[in-house]
């Protein structure tokens, strides 16, 4: 786990963020979203996520711009959110696997 600014040794205090949705696309399977408040030390950050074709089914891509965190290393800041794109993708995961297996709503 990487901690983000004020969460010294890894985690102590919940991370949060508000964000605006930007686009929405349903054609073509994207939406983009920018970071409006957190307590994270974010300056300006804005994103993309993209439903890909692959192989197995689908992908997620999501791309990212942000302006430098004070305190952070570029490489810890994508370590941070490559964390973060990991822990959405297996809750992701989690709950469509529980709809195919007919225990969802």
């Amino acid at each position: 786990m990487v901690a983000a600014p004020g969460e010294a040794g890894g985690g102590a205090a919940a991370g949060w963020s508000k964000e605006r949705l930007l686009e929405m696309d349903h054609a073509g399977r994207r939406y983009s979203y920018e970071v409006v408040e957190s307590n994270k030390g974010f300056g300006r950050y804005r994103a993309t996520l993209r439903v890909e074709d692959d192989p197995a089914g689908c992908a997620i891509a999501w791309s990212f711009e942000a302006d430098p965190v004070e305190g952070w290393t570029r490489e810890g800041l994508v370590g941070f959110l490559e964390e973060l794109a990991r822990g959405v993708a297996r809750r992701l995961e989690e709950e469509i696997n529980v709809e195919i297996k007919g225990d969802g709503v």
